[in-house]
């Protein structure tokens, strides 16, 4: 089987688990005898059955809001060049790939919430001034152009019900037509807990500081945890959103005053994974997310999760304690119930070891093979 596949980023993205998951995916599926040429902006290489070519195309500057869109568009444009003569029996496309395509059928994959879902979450948290109000346009364009990628899919892939629901409600597309694989990760041997004493209990926030992870919601959270948990620390493992951090900047010297906020900025993930052994718990209160990777990782430390469902991950309930979306009550309560009941906590781990065997990728390599023998 010979799949072509258009990817509108760089696989060597350090700051984003999204790169990393994409390669890890096609890396997957080229070992399941899948020809996988893959089109995106760097870099080439080749392995086994994967053939990563890059491709150049215009770059429009940063300072423009709609710079992202714009590039992404014009990678596509030169992607369609690149595939028109091509013979294969599965063509993949990301974001913005599909568009110049002509006829040809084509798979859809989306890496991330729908942009109405996402607008709708940003007209809530955002200040009604210019720079805000230019970003929700922005994103209700996205969501004008990814409409025509749905309808004009012959499938798609979701990462997550959440997403699907969206596809459906939003762009009222056939549910028929959608279907659900989540990301995965590597099996990567033994992944052991560092058992240390320690004075103080240890929550891991993985992901950037922004409006999307749900970063507020914690931070007022930490004000009822440190009554019952004095020594408490909330490690921040992520870059801060810098278009975003005056909604953040209070919080931040709020909780670094009081000594209970660590800020590593972007860290590698071998890094993040120390972190993950020495944790008391995981917490990701996303407000908008796909399928979150770290989520991912930390419960192949047997790490117990407070998550929301949208972090995009179904059975948060078996590993943790789910909360709903914008709640700081529930943050803390949650919290403190996996920090005062070990016998909970250790339920959640052992939960935790046995879910994640199901997100290897080798298993969800599986449904994408199943996923494109039906085209």
């Amino acid at each position: 089987m010979k799949v072509i596949v258009g990817l509108p980023w760089r696989l060597d993205w350090e700051t984003t688990g999204l790169a990393r998951r994409v390669k890890e995916c096609f890396q997957t599926l080229a070992g399941f005898d899948v020809s996988v040429n893959l089109y995106c902006l760097g870099p080439s290489f080749k392995e086994k059955n994967l053939f990563v070519q890059s491709i150049s195309s215009l770059k429009f500057p940063r300072d423009n809001i709609f710079s992202p869109l714009l590039n992404s568009l014009a990678f596509s444009f030169r992607f369609a060049e690149k595939v028109k003569r091509k013979r294969f029996d599965v063509l993949h496309c990301f974001n913005t790939t599909s568009f110049f395509l002509s006829n040809k059928k084509y798979l859809f994959q989306t890496v991330n919430p729908t942009y109405a879902f996402i607008s709708e979450i940003l007209e809530e948290e955002y200040p009604k001034t210019g720079k805000f109000q230019r970003r929700i346009s922005y994103c209700k364009t996205v969501a004008n152009l990814e409409k025509i990628e749905y309808e004009n899919a012959e499938q798609i892939i979701a990462s997550s019900w959440l997403i699907k629901n969206n596809i459906v409600k939003y762009h009222k597309v056939d549910k028929n037509k959608i279907t659900v694989i989540p990301a995965g990760v590597q099996p990567n041997g033994s992944k052991k807990r560092t058992i240390t004493k320690k004075d103080f209990k240890l929550i891991v926030f993985p992901g950037s500081i922004s409006v999307m992870k749900g970063f507020k919601y914690l931070c007022e959270a930490m004000e009822t945890i440190r009554k019952s948990f004095p020594n408490i620390i909330l490690l921040a493992a992520g870059k801060i959103n810098q278009f975003e951090f005056e909604i953040f900047k209070d919080f931040i010297k709020k909780l670094k005053s009081k000594k209970i906020l660590v800020l590593t900025g972007f860290i590698p993930r071998e890094k993040l994974h120390t972190y993950f052994r020495m944790a008391d718990v995981c917490c990701i209160p996303s407000l908008y997310d796909d399928m979150n990777i770290s989520l991912l990782e930390a419960l192949t430390y047997g790490l117990p999760v407070v998550a929301t469902p949208n972090t995009g991950f179904s059975e948060i309930s078996k590993v943790g304690i789910e909360v709903p979306p914008k709640n700081s009550e529930a943050i803390a309560k949650a919290i403190i119930s996996l920090l005062s009941d070990e016998k909970l906590w250790i339920k959640k781990s052992r939960e935790a070891k046995k879910v994640i065997k199901n997100y290897y990728w080798t298993e969800i390599a599986k449904k994408f093979l199943k996923t494109y023998k039906r085209l």
